[in-house]
C-alpha cells in the first residue's frame, strides 16, 4: 500500500526513479490478496476437522 502512495511523486513530481516503486505496489497488492485469501481457508478448515491430537 505504501508503494502506491509514495509512487504517487512518479506522477506529481515527475520522477522516473519511482515508477518501478508504483509498478512494485500493484504488483504486490495481488498477491497480498490471494495469500490472505489461502490462509484465510486455510484456518476455516482446520477449525472445520477434528484435531487428533486433541482426541483422547
Amino acid at each position: 500500500m505504501w508503494s502506491i502512495i509514495g509512487g504517487s511523486a512518479a506522477i506529481l513530481l515527475d520522477v522516473r526513479q519511482d515508477w518501478l516503486l508504483l509498478v512494485s505496489g500493484f504488483i504486490a497488492i495481488p498477491i497480498v490478496v490471494v495469500g490472505n485469501r489461502h490462509a484465510l481457508a486455510v484456518l476455516a478448515e482446520t477449525r472445520l476437522t477434528p484435531s487428533t491430537e486433541l482426541s483422547p
